[in-house]
């Protein structure tokens, strides 16, 4: 599951992007709130399972486009991050 959101990163209880990608079925939050740009993801341990889910952003304005490569494995059916370059 992949969200777009415009809530803060660390936004109140339970309006905070980090807080969405804890939930147990998001694996990505494209976060558009703060006009930050990360250089790389910012990984989030997921209360329940031993999953992982991924926040990026790009900035603001259109200064920078970002662009993420998953690798996903039908076994384990986990993903991770291969590449994420601004």
């Amino acid at each position: 599951v992949i969200v777009i959101s415009h809530n803060e990163l660390d936004g109140p209880f339970p309006t905070g992007n980090r807080w969405l990608a804890g939930l147990p079925n998001v694996d990505l939050v494209v976060h558009a709130h703060d006009h930050r740009k990360f250089s790389r993801p910012i990984r989030v341990e997921r209360a329940r399972g031993g999953k992982v889910s991924y926040i990026v952003e790009t900035g603001c304005w259109g200064h920078f486009v970002g662009k993420l490569d998953l690798v996903y494995d039908k076994k384990t059916r986990r993903f991770d991050v291969q590449n994420y370059e601004l």
